[in-house]
């Protein structure tokens, strides 16, 4: 991933920053976009799976978010885990990233679960058969949603130039999108089934190119905009 960003957007992972840096280009540096055939042949496969065993790492996922130019969507369930890691991680770790991209305009829009819909009761209550944990799902995503609107307070109180919004939607959970500069030519998505029976930090991930994986990520993105269309703003 850090060669590909490097490659692509000319931004070089600074390990002791921990995000990708702009200013390590060389005089002349053009972007070198890699190929979906160049991609497989290094791969073996053509496959956009990259890990198989499950949720991302908070580096893995800062790396990514730090590749932003314009958006960041985060499409999800309860958004615990974004919530989770910017109050009770350090601020070294995830939240700077976030606020530092926020200074540079790039606008953030997450997405959860209405708690209180009907598609909500459904699927805790079905999810709950299987992993008897579920059955709390509506009242975490509750809490999440006040831990949210703390993040949030935080944030305008900033001033920053970027914004931060939360929406609701109201649909049977499917999936988890991170999804950086969707609209662009250098759009990538974080896509995670919601996979019945299996706990949604172990299903498996993949990392989508728009560049390298243009049909794939086009379809993914358009179950994303059917998803959100009818979403409505909470904060």
């Amino acid at each position: 991933m850090e060669k590909l960003v490097w490659h692509e957007l000319g931004r070089q992972w600074n390990t002791s920053k921990q995000q990708f840096l702009s200013d390590e280009r060389p005089l002349g540096w053009q972007p070198d976009v890699v190929s979906e055939a160049q991609q497989a042949e290094a791969s073996g496969s053509s496959c956009s799976i990259i890990r198989p065993e499950g949720r991302l790492s908070i580096n893995d996922k800062v790396g990514i978010i730090n590749a932003a130019q314009h958006e960041v969507i985060e499409f999800g369930l309860r958004l615990r885990t974004f919530s989770n890691y910017f109050l009770t991680r350090s601020a070294y770790e995830f939240k700077n990233h976030i606020v530092a991209q926020l200074n540079t305009g790039v606008h953030f829009k997450l997405y959860l679960l209405d708690p209180d819909c009907n598609e909500a009761r459904l699927y805790f209550n079905d999810r709950a058969r299987v992993l008897p944990e579920e059955r709390e799902g509506q009242e975490q995503a509750r809490a999440s949603v006040e831990r949210l609107s703390q993040i949030k307070e935080e944030l305008v109180a900033a001033n920053s130039p970027g914004d931060f919004q939360v929406f609701f939607y109201r649909h049977i959970p499917v999936a988890h999108f991170l999804i950086i500069d969707g609209e662009s030519l250098s759009g990538q998505m974080v896509y995670a089934p919601y996979l019945y029976g299996i706990r949604r930090a172990d299903c498996p991930v993949s990392v989508i190119s728009k560049q390298t994986h243009r049909q794939i990520f086009r379809t993914h993105y358009q179950s994303f905009l059917a998803l959100s269309k009818d979403a409505t703003p909470v904060f």
